[in-house]
This record gives structure tokens, sequence and C-alpha cells, in this order.
């Protein structure tokens, strides 16, 4: 390589080094914070077909099951288009990673967890 051009590589690497990580700090501390989830973005999570705490819904049942494995909190309810809406919230840790829940409207409700 042509000494002119070795200078060259060299001065520009060790502008390279000091203003990349000014940059990257730069970027970092001057980055914007952005608020979390409002009620304003309600209306896009409405378009998307997500059910918000905010909407109107008429409370049908409740209950909290409990098998000593699994410890729910059931809520029936119809949302505000209409729709029968099952809740579950889970009030303890789950000890396996993924339960799968079955229901047909066609039969009795379960007094206990299936162990299937």
């Amino acid at each position: 390589m042509i000494l002119a051009r070795r200078k060259t590589h060299f001065y520009s690497f060790v502008v390279l080094a000091v203003v990349l990580p000014v940059c990257f700090l730069a970027g970092i501390l001057l980055r914007p914070s952005y608020e979390p989830v409002d009620v304003a973005s309600n209306n896009l999570f409405t378009q998307a077909g997500f059910v918000t705490q905010t909407q109107p819904r008429k409370a049908i049942g409740s209950t909290k099951l409990d098998d000593g494995t699994f410890r729910f909190h059931v809520e029936t309810f119809v949302n505000y288009q209409g729709k029968l809406v099952m809740e579950l919230k889970s009030l303890s840790l789950l000890q396996v990673p993924d339960p799968l829940l079955y229901w047909d409207p066609r039969q009795k409700a379960p007094t206990e967890i299936s162990v299937r």
C-alpha cells in the first residue's frame, strides 16, 4: 500500500475509534423515553380485537378453582361487542409450562380440573 494511503487509513481509524463511542453514548443518553400504554391507545387495541379494561362489560359469574396444583380466578362476562368471554387469572405460579384448558358450552360446568 502507498504510504499516503496508510496514513489516511490510520487517521481514519483513530477518528472512528473516538467518534463511534461518543455517538453511541450520546444515542443512549439522548434517546426518548416512551410512556406506558394509556387510555388514548385503547382505540388501537380495540381495532386489533383486544379487550381493554376500560370497556364496559356485564359480569355473568366469577369463581376460584383450586385443585392443589392450579389456582385460578375464573370470570365470565359479556364484552362490549356482546361476545361471551372467559378470563382466567392465575393465583399461583404455574408448575406446568403450557396447561391446556378445554371448554365445551354444551356440557355442564366442571367442578374440578382434569389431570388429562
